[in-house]
């Protein structure tokens, strides 16, 4: 079956939906990052790399501008934060919490990501060019999420209220 359109336009248009989703979702874009760059020093594929890599630019850009525009507008900046002062605690990450807390810990109430993990590491033992570059993502990921600046969750849902006084969000 042929595509009406090149699948880097496609794929370029989810990752616009998953950056315009959770901007730190869009970690998970290092895997399109390293297939690319390890497709454009491929001798005779670098022009062809270039080309896909603009469509997939432009895939993402198609939705994530108008997101950026709307909050913009909303916000007073494109990458503004409500959370305002230092999102991230770099050098104390709660990499245990993150995982295994009473309190939404990941593998806890969410045991089936356990199991992604797993299937991970059988990955890089399988295949290890795939499985490191999922591995390192995936690395990357928990890195960052575990040191963002909420450190308790909230009920209600995931980094919604930071601190309530006076009945207002702040």
């Amino acid at each position: 079956m042929r595509w009406p359109c090149s699948p880097w336009f496609v794929w370029g248009l989810s990752a616009g939906l998953v950056v315009a989703t959770y901007y730190v979702n869009g970690l998970v874009l290092l895997v399109a990052l390293i297939e690319w760059l390890l497709r454009a020093f491929k001798p005779r594929q670098f022009v062809a790399t270039i080309v896909n890599g603009l469509v997939f630019a432009a895939g993402l850009a198609l939705i994530l501008l108008p997101c950026l525009l709307v909050k913009g507008l909303l916000e007073g900046s494109w990458l503004a934060s409500r959370y305002g002062g230092l999102l991230f605690f770099w050098r104390d990450p709660r990499l245990f919490a993150l995982a295994f807390s009473a309190e939404h810990g990941a593998f806890l109430w969410t045991p089936a990501l356990l199991l992604a993990v797993i299937g991970m590491l059988w990955l890089l033992r399988r295949s290890p060019l795939p499985g490191g570059i999922t591995v390192i993502t995936f690395a990357v990921f928990y890195y960052v999420v575990a040191a963002f600046r909420v450190r308790q969750p909230v009920p209600g849902g995931r980094h919604t209220v930071l601190r309530v006084r006076s009945g207002r969000a702040r």
